[in-house]
């Protein structure tokens, strides 16, 4: 049941916002949650968003700061590098308070999207039970 697409009309490439659209994107929505950082805080972002401006990232990195008080120690303050370990970090904190949530590799592999004749993508979590 493997679907390969070749046409790279199918795909649209994603590019980094850059180190300043990304952090006045995190600022925004610090603003809007009503939250701030401290100097120290918004050093460590920029230098984060400085590396990696993904927009995936910049949405990650926006939803941990929001999760800071400004009275943690600066070593409790941290910011994973990639997309992959800021993910990975979500999951090993949903484990600390949830118990174990990584769900099996293989369930990944049913999580696909199909292409109707209307030309729009549905996602088909009718598939994704495993059993």
């Amino acid at each position: 049941m493997t679907y390969t697409v070749d046409s790279s009309e199918n795909f649209l490439h994603i590019t980094p916002l850059g180190a300043e659209l990304s952090m006045s994107v995190v600022k925004e929505r610090l603003d809007a949650a009503g939250r701030t950082l401290t100097t120290g805080q918004f050093s460590l972002v920029e230098t984060a968003l400085s590396n990696c401006s993904l927009p995936l990232y910049v949405r990650l990195v926006s939803e941990e700061v929001c999760r800071w008080s400004s009275y943690q120690h600066e070593s409790d303050t941290v910011l994973q590098q990639t997309v992959d370990d800021i993910i990975n970090t979500l999951f090993d904190r949903l484990e600390l308070y949830h118990g174990k949530v990584r769900p099996p590799m293989h369930v990944f592999s049913y999580v696909f999207l199909k292409f109707r004749v209307s030309g729009a993508f549905y996602l088909r979590p009718d598939i994704l039970v495993d059993t």
